[in-house]
């Protein structure tokens, strides 16, 4: 019974993982290309600022 509930604790530490590693990837993408529209809209000197 104990060795069940420990497959289930890992299994979900697993997915908790994996979902934290696929938010962190879409994190960094997402900054990525934000970063390049900034500094390509400086060098274009169409910011706002």
């Amino acid at each position: 019974m104990i060795n069940g509930f420990m497959w289930l604790a890992i299994a979900i530490t697993v997915i908790f993982f994996l979902a934290f590693l696929v938010l962190f990837v879409c994190d960094w993408i997402i900054y990525f290309l934000v970063e390049h529209t900034v500094i390509e809209s400086k060098e274009d000197g169409t910011s706002d600022r």
